[in-house]
Formats: C-alpha cells, sequence, structure tokens
C-alpha cells in the first residue's frame, strides 16, 4: 500500500476504495491500546463502506460520500484508540512521501496532531505540544504537555518541566522531573530525535541564505568536516566528539548574522535554541543513569532501535 494512497484516503473529498480502508482499519486496530479485533472492526467499517457506497448509487470503488469521511473521523472507539497510535508516524511518512505531499507537510502534520490530541491520545499531544513551543506559543505548549504528562507521557513531563524552569518557575519544573522517571532507551531516543532536528534546521538555515556548508564552516572558523561532523545528528553519539550543541548553537547564530528582532530570524533562533535545551537535558540524564559510560550504552540502544 503506498503512502500516496493512504494520504488521499484520509484528505480527498471522495470515498475510499474498500481496499485502502480495509488495510488501514486493520492497521489502526492492530495498534490500539486496548486492543481491539481487528476483524470486528474492520467487518463494522465494512458495513460503514457498503452503507456510504449504495447511498451514492454511484459505479465504482470511489464515490464521493461526505457522511462516510463524517462517520469513519467521528467513530469514538477506532479514533480514540487507534487513529492516535498511527499518528507517531504521520512525520516518517510525511519525509518519505513525494514531493508534493512533503511540502504540505508541516500544516498536515499538525491537524493530525490535534486531531489525535483532542482525542485522547497522549504521544500526539507531546509532540503537538513541541511543535508549540517552538513556535514560540508556549502557553499552549504547556497546555498540551501537562495534559500529557498527566496522562503517563514521561517525555512530555520532562518536556514541562524544561518549560516551566524556562519560564521562571523551578519549583514545579523540578517536581515534573523528578515524576518523569525516563527510562536510559527512552532518553537515548529523545537525545538522538533532538539532534537529527537539530541537525537540520541548522542545514535548512544555512541552504536559504545561499551559504554553503564550507561557507558556513569558514565564518565559524573550523574546518568544514568537523561543521559535517556537529550537523550530523544522531550520528554524533557513536563520535569521539563533545557534545556542545548549546554551544553550537550560539556559534551558529553569530556566525549566519541572525537577528532577534527579524521575526523569520527569531523565529529559528527559537528552534535552535529550545532543540539545543532538549540534548542538553537528555545528556545531563542520561549522564546522571549512566555515568562515564553513557554514551557508549547510549549507542547501543540507538543501535538496537
Amino acid at each position: 500500500m503506498s503512502h500516496t494512497k493512504i494520504h488521499h484516503a484520509f484528505t480527498k473529498p471522495v470515498l475510499p476504495s474498500w481496499g485502502v480502508i480495509d488495510v488501514v482499519v486493520e492497521q489502526l486496530a492492530k495498534r490500539a491500546r486496548p486492543r481491539l479485533v481487528p476483524e470486528a472492526e474492520v467487518n463494522r467499517f465494512k458495513t460503514l463502506w457498503d452503507a456510504a457506497h449504495d447511498e451514492t448509487g454511484a459505479p465504482g470503488a470511489e464515490p464521493e460520500d461526505e457522511n462516510f469521511r463524517r462517520a469513519l473521523a467521528e467513530d469514538s472507539r477506532l479514533k480514540v484508540e487507534a487513529e492516535p497510535q498511527a499518528i507517531g508516524s504521520v512525520e516518517d511518512h510525511v519525509i518519505s512521501a513525494p514531493l508534493p505531499v512533503a511540502q504540505a507537510s508541516d500544516s498536515e502534520v499538525e491537524r493530525w496532531l490535534r486531531v489525535a490530541a483532542q482525542a485522547g491520545n497522549a504521544e500526539a499531544m507531546h509532540h503537538l505540544g513541541r511543535r508549540l513551543e517552538e513556535q514560540g506559543s508556549d502557553p499552549e505548549a504547556e497546555h498540551w504537555y501537562r495534559t500529557a504528562a498527566h496522562a503517563g507521557d514521561v517525555l512530555a513531563m520532562t518536556d514541562l518541566g524544561n518549560l516551566l524552569v524556562r519560564n521562571g518557575d523551578p519549583i514545579e519544573g523540578a517536581k515534573w522531573h523528578d515524576r518523569s522517571r525516563v527510562s536510559f532507551g527512552d532518553l537515548a531516543k529523545y537525545l538522538a530525535e533532538a539532534l537529527d532536528e537539530w541537525s537540520q534546521e541548522v542545514r535548512n538555515a544555512h541552504m536559504e541564505q545561499g551559504l554553503s556548508q564550507h561557507g558556513l564552516a569558514k565564518r565559524l572558523g573550523i574546518h568544514q568536516t568537523t561543521l559535517s561532523r556537529m550537523t550530523s545528528g544522531r550520528r554524533v553519539v557513536f563520535m569521539s566528539m563533545t557534545i556542545m550543541v548549546d554551544k553550537w548553537t550560539q556559534d551558529v547564530i553569530q556566525a549566519m548574522h541572525l537577528r532577534p528582532d527579524e521575526p523569520s530570524d527569531k523565529a529559528l533562533i527559537s528552534r535552535l535554541t529550545q532543540l539545543a535545551d532538549r540534548v542538553v537535558a537528555a545528556r545531563e540524564q542520561l549522564e546522571k543513569q549512566g555515568g562515564r559510560s553513557w554514551r557508549l550504552q547510549a549507542a547501543e540502544h540507538l543501535k538496537s532501535t
């Protein structure tokens, strides 16, 4: 089943073919928590699909029918329990999708995250909170972090703690840090994701300025190979260089002449700084749990995922 077909099933104003619905419902049911019976869910949606198809009376597999789409979206059991489980892979889907889909990825991903978050999925709440924080919407980001944290999402607890500390409430922030109790493996994954995002932001930024990697390295006063390693994302965990993303961030901001009074520059500075904060927070907790060998342990966890 191609990404494009699944994308069209959720976005085009037509009744998807039963073959697409069959696959999607079965996979969502398998990922639901608590688990649903895939065959029962497929049969239930087949009844809905048949009714929508008969109502239109149109030949072929994809007659227009907003009623079925509404029924699919409003079905509480599958939406609340299963659909959000698939939301975690939406960003992967967009990244690997054809260019036209990728160009609409930001709004599309945020829309699905909101659907899942409002449906009660803690992971989606956490990811939505991260996006909102990167956009500078701290109050709404705090709301979704807090909601996810109360639902048991340990990474949301960590991000909520970081946000509260940054916004001047270290006491409550420390409480959420204490409650997070993130496993070493989750912390390693969290660090890797933050490194990947930070590196991508830097690469996108210097390309948008028309600045080559060599040009940015020259401004930073370092060798191009060093810059390549700095912006290699999670691969830096496997290298011998010290992970100093907080310092690298300030160096990049100065080298690229980013100005906080320019709206576009301000947004980029905010994203880079917040991602650097996440790297630092994850690194500190990994050091506490893993001691001097934390990088070796983290690398082993990342190899196995």
